[in-house]
């Protein structure tokens, strides 16, 4: 069993140390409840996804991040975040002794997880969007405001899978506000 395995042990001990360490309040619970989304999506998902999902976002924890340029597009910027954070988690993982089918296979896996592409990667692709919703959305709100998250939220849930999209809408947010914004976003999209 891959929990089990002390190779993927001590790698997303080192992810979520690396993440902590940066002191991001929503970047160690959104890594934890990506993997826990993926694992309740597909019990069956491979130690690289898995591996994927633990360390999809791990750009935002190493400096220096990836942040949006003035006048760039919001997917320009993904594909940017993407990327390095593809890279970063190649350099873990060969640190780590992983093979490089392994690696190679991972690296693909995040740097595609904002647009999806094949079966796992939108697995990986519903498990982000659905943990944004469960655990980064109150902070996002705070932080960016009810006009960017309009935004992210319409990114995020268009992105999904109908699998995904029934799961998001049965989540309550605690935020009033936030669920009217919802609410209006869904009515928007349709």
């Amino acid at each position: 069993m891959i929990e089990n395995s002390k190779l993927f042990n001590d790698l997303k001990s080192e992810i979520l140390k690396i993440f902590t360490d940066k002191n991001i309040a929503t970047d160690p619970a959104h890594s934890i409840n990506t993997y826990e989304w993926l694992k309740k999506i597909d019990q069956n998902a491979s130690e690289e996804l898995q591996i994927a999902a633990l360390a999809h976002d791990i750009d935002r924890a190493i400096d220096p991040i990836i942040i949006q340029e003035k006048n760039e597009s919001y997917d320009n910027y993904k594909a940017r975040h993407a990327l390095r954070s593809s890279k970063l988690i190649t350099d873990l993982m060969i640190k780590h002794r992983y093979s490089q089918k392994s690696v190679e296979k991972t690296s693909l896996f995040v740097k595609n997880h904002e647009i999806g592409g094949d079966n796992d990667t939108n697995i990986l692709t519903d498990a982000d969007s659905i943990s944004y919703f469960d655990t980064n959305i109150d902070w996002y709100y705070e932080i960016k405001g009810p006009e960017k998250t309009k935004d992210k939220i319409i990114f995020m849930y268009q992105r999904v899978s109908p699998r995904a999209k029934k799961i998001i809408i049965s989540l309550k947010f605690k935020n009033p506000e936030i669920q009217s914004i919802f609410k209006k976003c869904l009515s928007e999209i349709r």
